[in-house]
Order: C-alpha cells, then sequence, then structure tokens
C-alpha cells in the first residue's frame, strides 16, 4: 500500500514538468550550415535589437567594513583601502597611543593590587 502510493506521488509530482514547453533556440528547426540556420524561419528577436549591455558591475573593496572583523580599528581599515605613506603614519600614530594607554592602566592596576 505505502509503496503504491510513494510510486503514484513520484508520478504526479513529475507531471508539470511534462507539461511545461522548453525551447532552447528560437527556430523549430535549425540547421548550422546553411546560410540561413532557421531554414526561412527568422527569430523572434534580431542581434540589432538586443537588450543594451548591463553596466559594469563595481567589485566592493577589498577590505570593506562586511568582510572585517566589526570591531577593526577606522584608521586599520583605511590603510588596508589605501596603503599610503599618510594612511600608515595615522595608523601607527594610533597604534602607539593606544598602546602607551594600555600600560598606563596595567601600571595602574599593579599599583591597585600591591595597596589591597
Amino acid at each position: 500500500m505505502q509503496r503504491a502510493v510513494v510510486v503514484t506521488l513520484c508520478l504526479l509530482s513529475s507531471l508539470p514538468v511534462w507539461a511545461e514547453r522548453v525551447e532552447f533556440l528560437e527556430c523549430p528547426k535549425v540547421d548550422f550550415f546553411a546560410d540561413d540556420p532557421c531554414g526561412g524561419n527568422p527569430p523572434a528577436w534580431s542581434p540589432q535589437e538586443s537588450a543594451p549591455a548591463p553596466a559594469p558591475v563595481v567589485p566592493p573593496a577589498l577590505f570593506s567594513p562586511g568582510t572585517m572583523a566589526p570591531d577593526t580599528p577606522p584608521l586599520m581599515l583605511q590603510l588596508l583601502n589605501d596603503p599610503t605613506a599618510a594612511n600608515l603614519q595615522a595608523y601607527v600614530q594610533w597604534e602607539h597611543e593606544r598602546q602607551q594607554r594600555i600600560k598606563e592602566v596595567q601600571l595602574l592596576l599593579r599599583r591597585y593590587q600591591r595597596g589591597h
């Protein structure tokens, strides 16, 4: 009983595919070696009336915010996307100040731990 149901469902599910009209070419019959490949039946479209070429797709930046960690520093992102001496200097300066601040906080933490 179950097998009959499964076979019936498989057969019925493929009916819409058989009912579709599938055409790969505009001509009903194609003769590739003739001067007129469509054999006197012009295609529904002509090359002169083709759609305009799509606009070129500009790829996203190599290091966009979407491809980087959410907490990536903006100066690092700027340096990666535009590696210039000015951007490098800005990033190095920022990183140096950041490291100095971390050292100051660590020193304060050590002093606090010794006092308690």
